[in-house]
């Protein structure tokens, strides 16, 4: 983040790639213009970090984290009465151009470099996500664990560390990229733009799945009418968005099940159902055996 306030510390710079870096930060005010250094990936551990870019604003929430490249620039905005715990990561071009050539022509030993163009391009979008939706948000969120009980600095963040985090964004990226595919749209800032729109409904069902389900509320969050919003959500993810709430849901019983700690009425009741009924009839119907039934060693 630029500039430096007192209260954040470089951790890392590494040796060789002068351009990966890692900071901490808590703070309880601040307000500065911004501009990405590189590939820069922003975490929020506790309170919300205000980021307008492109003058699009992203407000980045405990358990969120943004993703820029170097166009991306404005301001970043702080005010809060307890600290706001953040993670910044910014990633070396070069490396991220190494990791994807990797991927994209595995079979070569000198990849070329040129294929990662599309990742530092000026109209590639930037990313708000829900930590918990990717390998690389789960990532973040131990980071971020982390971070509140022993400083960062006081581990070592190696060259491969590095590496772990460019290739899990590589693989994000790569499915953002796909996706940007399926909105039919001729033109590039349009598309853009409706995807941006669609993550943040897909950013509200994801933080809201397990409450009562409503897709209005979804597509207000998106900035969108509830059927084209509807519409663009199956475009992009091949679901809609009831049944990847109901997705979701499921996934989170057969967690609580393998836990085994709650009763079939509290996993119902935790896990957005109204009633035992109705969540034994959707486990079944989506996994092929009742809830009762339900056997942890075969998931």
């Amino acid at each position: 983040m630029s500039p430096e306030t007192p209260s954040k510390r470089p951790l890392y710079h590494a040796q060789m790639q002068h351009f990966n870096v890692i900071d901490t930060s808590r703070l309880y005010s601040l307000h500065c213009h911004l501009r990405f250094r590189n590939i820069g990936i922003r975490y929020v551990a506790a309170g919300v970090e205000t980021y307008t870019l492109g003058g699009m604003s992203y407000e980045v929430g405990p358990g969120r984290y943004l993703v820029g490249n170097h166009f991306a620039e404005g301001r970043v905005d702080i005010e809060s009465k307890t600290p706001v715990w953040g993670i910044c990561i910014d990633l070396d071009p070069r490396l991220l151009a190494q990791v994807v050539a990797s991927h994209l022509r595995p079979d070569t030993a000198h990849p070329d470099l040129s294929l990662a163009t599309a990742y530092q391009s000026a109209d590639h979008p930037v990313l708000l996500r829900h930590a918990g939706e990717t390998a690389l948000g789960r990532q973040l969120q131990g980071l971020g664990a982390q971070a509140k009980t022993r400083p960062l600095g006081h581990q070592q963040v190696t060259d491969e560390f590095f590496w772990q985090m460019a290739t899990l964004l590589v693989q994000e990226t790569g499915e953002v990229l796909q996706q940007l595919k399926d909105i039919k749209t001729l033109k590039r800032p349009t598309k853009i733009e409706l995807y941006r729109k669609v993550t943040l409904g897909k950013l509200y069902l994801d933080e809201h799945f397990s409450e009562s389900f409503h897709v209005a509320k979804a597509a207000k969050s998106a900035g969108m009418a509830e059927y084209h919003f509807f519409r663009l959500f199956k475009a992009v993810y091949h679901i809609s968005p009831y049944q990847y709430v109901l997705k979701k849901r499921i996934d989170l019983a057969k967690t609580c099940l393998q836990q085994g700690h709650s009763s079939l009425s509290e996993i119902a009741l935790h896990t957005g159902f109204a009633d035992v009924f109705s969540f034994s009839k959707a486990f079944k119907k989506y996994t092929g055996a009742p809830p009762s039934q339900f056997d942890p060693f075969s998931s």
